[in-house]
C-alpha cells in the first residue's frame, strides 16, 4: 500500500507547522527569561553605585554585538540548520547570565567594587551575552521564512514571533517585578535557571533541520539594498525611540513617582507588563485577524504609538505614564510584522537569512545610540529624551506615508 503524495505533503506541513512552534515557544522563553531582569536594571544599578550613563553604555556594547553577529547568525542558520544554532547560543547565554548574576550579588552585598561590577557587567552581560543573544531572533525568523511561501502566511509567522516577545514582556516584566519586590538576588538568579530550561527544550524537542535545509547557500543582502532599505529605516527610527524608553522607564518611575527600589522594581515591571499587553493585543490578537498589507500595518502602528509618545512627554502620574506605554506597545506591536514581513517578502528565498539578520541588527543598531543618548539626555533634562522619541516616531510615520517606494512595492 502506497502513501499518497498529498498525504504526504500533509504530514510534512504538520510536521513543519511543530517545528513553528517550537522556535516560536524557544523566543518566548528566551526572552521571557531576558525580561526579567529589565525592572531591575534601574534600581538594581543604583543600589550598587553604577551610573545611568554606564548601565546605557553596557546595554549599547550588547547591542552593537547584536548588529555585527545578527545577519552572521541568520546565514549560518540557513547552513547549519536552527538547533544547532539555538543550542550553541542559548548555552552560552546561559554560562554568561550565572557570571553575570554572581558579579552583580557581589557588588549588592559590597563584596566588588561598583567599578569592578560595571567592568563585568560590560564584558560578560554586553560582549558576551550579547553576542549569544544575536542568534535568536534572526534564526527563528529566517526559518519561519522558509517554510511560509505566501504573504498572508508570512506575516502570520512574523507576527507569531512577535507576540512571543510581546507576551515575554508580560511574563517575564510580571516575574521580574514580583520577584524584585522580595529580593534583588532573586530575578538576577532566575534569569540562568530560565535560559537553562529553555535549552532542555531546544535539545529535547527541536527537529534538526532536513539535509536540502543545512545545505542552502545563502546570498547577502547589502543594508542599502533598494529593495529593503525602507523597512530598515523604520524599524530603525521606531527602534530608536522604544530604546530611549525600555532604558528609562525604571528612572522615570523611580523619579517621577517617588518610589524607593523594590516598589520602583515592581512598579517597573507593571509598566512593562502593560506594554506587552499593548503587544499581544497588536501581533497576537489584531495581525492575525486583519489581513493587511505590511505598509499599512506600519502606517496605523506608527501613528498609535506616535500618541503613546506625546502621551507620555507630560508628567501625568502613575495612570498616565501606564497608559501611554500601554499605547506605545500597542503601536509598535501592530507595525513591527510590517517592516519585518515587508523586507522578508521584497526577496528571494536563499536571501531569507540576510534579510532576518539585517532587520535584527537594524533593531540592535538602535541600541547602539538610543540608551548612551537617552540616559545622557536625561541627565540634563527628564522630556528631553520623551520628546526626541516622540519627534523620531512623527518622522517615520511621515515617511511611511509619503515615500513612493513603499506605495509601489507593497501595494499599500
Amino acid at each position: 500500500m502506497t502513501t499518497s503524495p498529498s498525504a504526504v505533503h500533509g504530514t510534512s506541513q504538520a510536521a513543519s507547522r511543530r517545528q513553528v512552534r517550537l522556535v516560536v515557544a524557544t523566543v518566548f522563553l528566551t526572552y521571557t527569561a531576558m525580561m526579567v531582569m529589565t525592572p531591575l536594571i534601574a534600581p538594581l544599578s543604583r543600589e550598587i553605585g553604577i551610573a545611568e550613563w554606564q548601565v546605557g553604555l553596557v546595554v549599547s556594547t550588547a547591542a552593537a554585538c547584536i548588529a555585527v553577529a545578527g545577519p552572521i547568525w541568520g546565514r549560518l542558520s540557513q547552513r547549519v540548520g536552527p538547533k544547532r544554532i539555538l543550542t550553541a547560543t542559548v548555552a552560552s547565554g546561559t554560562c554568561a547570565m550565572v557570571v553575570f548574576a554572581a558579579a552583580a550579588q557581589a557588588g549588592v552585598e559590597g563584596a566588588l567594587s561598583a567599578g569592578a561590577v560595571f567592568v563585568v557587567m560590560l564584558l560578560v552581560r554586553g560582549v558576551w551575552f550579547g553576542l549569544s543573544e544575536a542568534a535568536v531572533i534572526p534564526t527563528a525568523q529566517a526559518y519561519i521564512a522558509s517554510v511560509t511561501p505566501t504573504v498572508d502566511e508570512r506575516v502570520r509567522g512574523v507576527a507569531a514571533i512577535g507576540a512571543a516577545t510581546g507576551t515575554s514582556m508580560i511574563v517575564g516584566a510580571a516575574a521580574g517585578g514580583l520577584l524584585g519586590g522580595v529580593s534583588t538576588l532573586v530575578p538576577l538568579w532566575a534569569v540562568p535557571v530560565m535560559l537553562a530550561a529553555t535549552l532542555l527544550v531546544i535539545v529535547i524537542a527541536l527537529r534538526p533541520a532536513e539535509p536540502a535545509e543545512e545545505t542552502v547557500a545563502p546570498r547577502r543582502v547589502s543594508f542599502t539594498d533598494q529593495r529593503v532599505w525602507p523597512f530598515l529605516l523604520i524599524s530603525f527610527g521606531l527602534f530608536t525611540a522604544l530604546g530611549f524608553i525600555q532604558i528609562l522607564v525604571g528612572f522615570l518611575v523611580q523619579d517621577r513617582l517617588a518610589l524607593d527600589t523594590e516598589q520602583a522594581t515592581l512598579i517597573t515591571g507593571i509598566a512593562l507588563l502593560i506594554a506587552g499587553v499593548g503587544l499581544v493585543i497588536s501581533q497576537g490578537i489584531a495581525v492575525p485577524r486583519l489581513h493587511w498589507s505590511p505598509v499599512r500595518y506600519i502606517r496605523v502602528g506608527a501613528l498609535i504609538a506616535l500618541g503613546g509618545f506625546c502621551l507620555l512627554v507630560p508628567d501625568w502620574g502613575a495612570l498616565g505614564l501606564l497608559v501611554a506605554i500601554f499605547l506605545i506597545g500597542v503601536g509598535l506591536g501592530m507595525a513591527a510584522p510590517g517592516y519585518t514581513a515587508g523586507a522578508s517578502l521584497a526577496v528571494t528565498a536563499d536571501e531569507q537569512g540576510s534579510v532576518a539578520g539585517l532587520v535584527a541588527a537594524t533593531n540592535a543598531l538602535t541600541f547602539i545610540v538610543a540608551p548612551a543618548a537617552a540616559t545622557a539626555l536625561y541627565e540634563t533634562s527628564q522630556q528631553a529624551p520623551l520628546v526626541a522619541a516622540t519627534v523620531t516616531t512623527l518622522l517615520i510615520a511621515v515617511f511611511a506615508f509619503t515615500h513612493p517606494r513603499l506605495r509601489v512595492t507593497t501595494g499599500a
